[in-house]
């Protein structure tokens, strides 16, 4: 049984990033229980692709997850090639170069 609560740990991860995605709730607690998780993310290669994989395997399909801070998930959407944020809003302004 004590074999059974790491894997659950771990399997975990992604439904709770889901609802805070859809939710915007949870993101401390989030942040702070999935440390762990959120080192081996970053630190551990292959390990760190099937995080990445489980956790986008939930996403809403505009967002991926780029990483957890103190403050929770990290999402990141896609812009139209050529634009960039403009300021914290949803818009988008066209890049001059």
């Amino acid at each position: 049984m004590a074999f059974l609560l790491p894997v659950l740990y771990v399997a975990s991860f992604g439904p709770a990033c889901w609802v805070n995605l859809r939710t915007g709730i949870g993101g401390r607690a989030i942040g702070g229980f999935y440390r762990p998780i959120a080192w081996q993310y970053v630190h551990g290669g292959a390990i760190g692709n099937a995080i990445n994989a489980w956790v986008n395997l939930g996403g809403d399909g505009d967002s991926h997850f780029y990483g957890l801070g103190p403050d929770g998930p990290i999402w990141l959407s896609d812009l139209p090639i050529g634009y960039w944020p403009d300021g914290f809003g949803n818009s988008a302004t066209e890049a001059s170069h």
